[in-house]
């Protein structure tokens, strides 16, 4: 059977001084698909939802307890997911839950707290789902088993507070106290918001997180039925209908007691929805169909210190009637097909509806449908509203109006239907990526009931027009992620512990060849033997830049070539032949051509779209440096892989002409050597460049790509303060939330963590989370990116 890894990859090793065979990430077959999961349980902080039951004595020394998650709320809050109490001393408790982003669990035995660990990881993300697997067994010899958490397969080892349990300590959970899920079982706070699904408890086991999810054919992990014994408390709460919310389904007959829940009436307030870590089902356009990762509001977008997301990321708000212009967004891209969702309107107050296709356009021009880049309906005067701009439309609406928005970007159109009735096509010429919208008009406190399909609609969609979930977009071609074998035709290398360059290698110029950055224009004759699908052969290294005796190092390898094999191949587009190692589905080629004795050039790249990054080198003697082409940025100047400067504008690199589909153009005067040109264009779901504009704030720009990063690479293009650094960060090294450890690839440093706090990296981007800073966040500053993918959006897990 064939097996696949995607097209960029990362791996770490530990050099030995010698010669050296490091192999590339192992192999995952194709694996199975998962547990089909029919939806969740929404708990609503703001109604107090909870689950109750006071247990009898069971195993106090050793239990489980596993859920899927997905959080709506983030912040300086704690949100109990599950909690048990004594009737005794006040503080005599035990819990599992959200302590300010971090996961926490502790015990507290007569006013003493005997057990507490708080993750170092943040766990930000609320546009998708989490695996949380919780283990207690203090029967364990090593101090460190008698507690694990584990994260979509992963056990987290990294805690900012860690006091272990006394070996066979007995705790309040699972005991014969009051427990609680989704809140503090003792003074009734911490309520969680969100959804859960899958809780599952067992009585007396420690398990592994492989008897609750495994790994599919795309690496992402999935859900796994548990097929064990429950124990005398052990349960299983589905939480995808009215029958299984509350009562166990493992034949215990642990039942729990609701309260808050609306399970019976599919309005605003209705709880058991669709939404699911698994995609499947078929849509009709009625809603509450199709299984799958479901669009909310995500706060993560919010513009306006009034601006509130409550009830799983479906009630969008004004917290006060004073102030102006707050905007809420949602979380889920829409680039192509036809999508429908509803907002039902929550008060008497000014309130605008729709879309954006630039969150930061709308966040900078203040007010909905105040960019060239929004389109909304507003309820005042029935107006529509683009680009600062309001002119007549349809009719308008009030409390409990229920407005249908069916937005095509196949065609690029915008509907909007107020209680079933068609308003008329609102906007035409609509392109980009959507969100949907929702901003308030004045000193009145908005609010807007967000409905994308994950409960019943109140009308029908229109034809041909889906709910506004995962399991509708459609899958790119695996052509476009993935590869046959895993041999990687460019990689980077990096000394993570000790002084050196980022080194260059690819199999085009051969893999025995390497290039420095930075470094004079000349390659070297050092490097790595050979690179094959089984790893690659490092030769005796006596500088310690592959090597190093004991240090740390990493690489970052893209594939090109064809989808088999390597191939480089004579390319006759340009007024110069090159040869090019190219894979078009990937977006990556690396181009070999000799230049020009003076003047510019052309020479074919062999993708099949105009590259969006490129990066040159000259092998000759005719110039140094590494001119860097980004489409953000265009054709008239370059920003410099090895400098700190801002961008350039001159001829001089591009000759003022930007890539075509099948050339670029290089003006860069190195003369009639050999050079190098490694060239990027953006695939959907698996590559993105682009730029952001920095605010000085720790609450900086959040950044947009459609998946979740594995690898993001910034620089300042602009520098008002100053020079500035190229600043690289990936998953391999930042495993979790807040992400710190960085390289500088234009500077010989080892990897450092100077700021502690960098970003978020998640599900369909990055949140910058530094204030002040020229190398990622200066007010008024265009920064430029490049990012690699972890899994499309579709697919990703929340880290």
């Amino acid at each position: 059977m064939p097996q696949y890894k995607k097209a960029f990859d990362i791996g770490t090793y530990t050099g030995n001084g010698g010669q050296y065979r490091v192999g590339i990430p192992t192999l995952r077959g194709l694996g199975p698909t998962g547990t089909q999961i029919g939806g969740s349980s929404r708990f609503r902080s703001s109604n107090s939802n909870f689950l109750s039951k006071t247990f009898v004595t069971g195993n106090t020394k050793k239990y489980t307890w596993s859920s899927w998650i997905k959080r709506s709320i983030t912040g300086a809050i704690d949100q109990g997911l599950i909690w048990a109490s004594s009737g005794g001393l006040a503080s005599e408790q035990c819990g599992f839950y959200f302590n300010s982003d971090a996961l926490r669990y502790f015990n507290v035995v007569g006013n003493s707290t005997n057990t507490s660990l708080i993750t170092t990881q943040l766990f930000k993300d609320t546009s998708i789902w989490y695996h949380i697997l919780f283990i207690f067994d203090s029967t364990q010899a090593t101090s460190t088993d008698r507690v694990q958490i584990w994260v979509n397969g992963s056990r987290v080892t990294s805690f900012s507070t860690a006091t272990y349990p006394p070996l066979n300590q007995d705790t309040y959970l699972n005991n014969a106290f009051s427990h609680t899920i989704g809140r503090d079982s003792k003074s009734s706070a911490s309520y969680f918001d969100g959804y859960m699904s899958e809780v599952y408890f067992i009585d007396g086991q420690a398990l592994t997180s492989s008897s609750f999810g495994e790994y599919n054919s795309d690496g992402i992990w999935v859900p796994k039925a548990y097929s064990g014994t429950y124990g005398t408390n052990g349960f299983y709460l589905p939480m995808n209908s009215s029958s299984n919310y509350a009562t166990d389904q493992s034949g215990n007959g642990n039942n729990w007691t609701s309260s808050g829940f609306n399970v019976t009436t599919s309005n605003t307030t209705y709880d058991l929805v669709t939404d699911s870590p698994t995609d499947y089902g078929t849509d009709t356009g009625t809603g509450a169909q199709v299984r799958g990762n479901y669009a909310t509001m995500n706060s993560l977008f919010n513009l306006g210190s009034q601006a509130s997301i409550i009830n799983g990321g479906l009630t969008a708000t004004k917290t006060t009637s004073s102030g102006y212009y707050n905007l809420m967004f949602s979380d889920f891209p829409m680039s192509s097909g036809k999508w429908y969702w509803e907002v039902t309107n929550g008060s008497t107050a000014d309130i605008s509806l729709g879309i954006t296709t630039s969150i930061t356009a709308e966040k900078t021009a203040g007010n909905a449908g105040g960019s060239s880049s929004g389109y909304v309906y507003s309820n005042w005067t029935g107006q529509k509203r683009n680009n600062g701009t309001s002119s007549a439309y349809g009719a308008t609406f009030t409390q409990n109006d229920v407005i249908g928005v069916a937005l095509d970007m196949d065609n690029g159109t915008l509907v909007f239907y107020k209680n079933g009735v068609s308003q008329g096509t609102a906007f035409t010429g609509i392109s980009g990526t959507a969100f949907a919208e929702i901003g308030d008009a004045g000193n009145t406190q908005t609010t807007g009931h967000l409905n994308f399909g994950q409960r019943a609609f109140a009308y029908t969609a229109p034809s041909g027009y889906k709910a506004v979930c995962t399991t509708n977009i459609t899958r790119p071609a695996d052509s476009s992620l993935w590869f046959y074998g895993n041999t990687p035709d460019l990689m980077w290398m990096k000394n993570r512990s000790a002084t050196s360059s980022l080194t260059f290698i690819d199999t085009v110029r051969g893999p025995g060849l390497s290039l420095a950055i930075p470094s004079g224009p000349a390659q070297s004759s050092y490097g790595v033997t050979e690179i094959n699908k089984f790893g690659m052969s490092i030769i005796n290294d006596a500088t310690g830049v592959l090597n190093g005796s004991g240090n740390g190092h990493i690489y970052w390898g893209w594939k090109a070539g064809s989808n088999t094999s390597t191939t480089s191949v004579t390319n006759t587009n340009g007024s110069q032949t090159s040869q090019v190692s190219a894979y078009p589905a990937a977006g990556f080629s690396i181009v070999s051509v000799t230049g020009v004795a003076s003047g510019s050039f052309t020479a074919g790249h062999g993708l099949s779209a105009a590259p969006n990054f490129i990066i040159a080198k000259n092998l000759g003697s005719g110039g140094g440096g590494g001119p860097v082409y980004h489409s953000s940025l265009g054709a008239t100047g370059a920003i410099q892989i090895e400098s700190t400067g801002a961008f350039s504008v001159t001829s001089a690199y591009w000759n003022n002409t930007a890539p075509t589909s099948t050339v670029f153009t290089s003006a860069i005067g190195w003369g009639a050597t050999p050079q190098i040109f490694y060239c990027w264009t953006a695939i959907p779901g698996y590559s993105a460049f682009g730029s952001y504009t920095g605010n000085s704030s720790t609450d900086g720009p959040f950044v947009y790509t459609g998946f979740r990063p594995k690898f993001i690479m910034i620089k300042n293009s602009t520098n008002i303060a100053g020079p500035s650094n190229w600043v690289l960060f990936d998953t391999t090294r930042n495993t979790y939330n807040v992400s710190g450890n960085l390289i500088n690839p234009n500077l010989t440093g080892a990897e450092s963590v100077p700021y502690g706090t960098c970003m978020d990296i998640l599900s369909n981007g990055f949140k910058i989370r530094i204030g002040a800073d020229g190398n990622f966040n200066y007010s008024g500053d265009t920064l430029v990116y490049a990012a690699f993918a972890e899994a499309p959006f579709k697919y990703a897990r929340a880290r």
